[in-house]
């Protein structure tokens, strides 16, 4: 990961101030002060095709709410956007005193969000996990550096369901209904087809629980106590 330090030698961020960096896997993100009238976030990328796969995406989107870009910096691999003043979509999801009933219109706008986004690119937007969405007066879609034409565009859909229901609490009654909702209003904006989704959806369980059975091994973190990563769960029985 990149060290925000080193932006203090660069000459067009010299009034930049960094108020909070966020979590992120791949690459060093912070919501700054830009300048005395404006805020954003600053994004240093580790890897330049990222950059340029994330600015091509926020660079041309017309029928989804993305974050704007105000500059692309090519020599340093920084991108800086706009902020999106709002919450996280998978703390909304996951916090038991928001109704059930608003939930479900969130997990809505998220099924219409994801059948925009395919209609207008024709591609996966890639790593569409709950936290990668802003909720405020509409769904906001950030973080597009693993955006891609290789795969089928049904893996994002199958994506959100899986951050659905592999977020605590886990596999409840609720986030089954909530993927329900999430593929009926994703079929009602697209003519794509969600057949076989069930089986795709398996396949991206099945990927989360090798992944975070490495992070065991490795002792990188500790997960939550209630994943049971030795039980594979028969997904179907969800979307029967």
């Amino acid at each position: 990961m990149r060290n925000l330090e080193e932006l203090k030698g660069i000459d067009r961020y010299h009034e930049l101030i960094i108020y909070r960096v966020f979590n992120s896997r791949k690459n060093t993100v912070a919501e700054a002060r830009l300048n005395k009238d404006k805020r954003g976030v600053i994004k240093l990328f580790n890897r330049r095709e990222s950059m340029e796969r994330e600015y091509s995406i926020l660079s041309n989107t017309t029928g989804v709410s993305t974050p704007k870009v105000y500059s692309r910096d090519d020599e340093n691999i920084i991108l800086v956007l706009e902020f999106i003043d709002g919450e996280n979509l998978c703390d909304v999801v996951n916090n038991p005193s928001v109704s059930f009933n608003e939930k479900k219109k969130l997990v809505a706008l998220l099924g219409e969000w994801l059948a925009r986004f395919h209609e207008e690119f024709n591609m996966r937007r890639g790593d569409s996990i709950l936290r990668n969405f802003i909720v405020n007066d509409r769904i906001w879609g950030v973080d597009f550096e693993e955006s891609t034409v290789e795969g089928k565009i049904i893996e994002d859909v199958a994506e959100a369901c899986i951050s659905i229901l592999m977020t605590k609490p886990m596999f409840t009654d609720e986030k089954k209904k909530l993927c329900i909702e999430l593929l009926e209003a994703y079929s009602m904006y697209t003519p794509l087809d969600l057949e076989n989704v069930d089986r795709v959806i398996e396949e991206k369980y099945l990927e989360v629980v090798e992944r975070r059975e490495k992070l065991l091994k490795n002792g990188e973190r500790k997960l939550v106590d209630e994943i049971q990563i030795k039980n594979i769960i028969d997904l179907k029985k969800f979307f029967c």
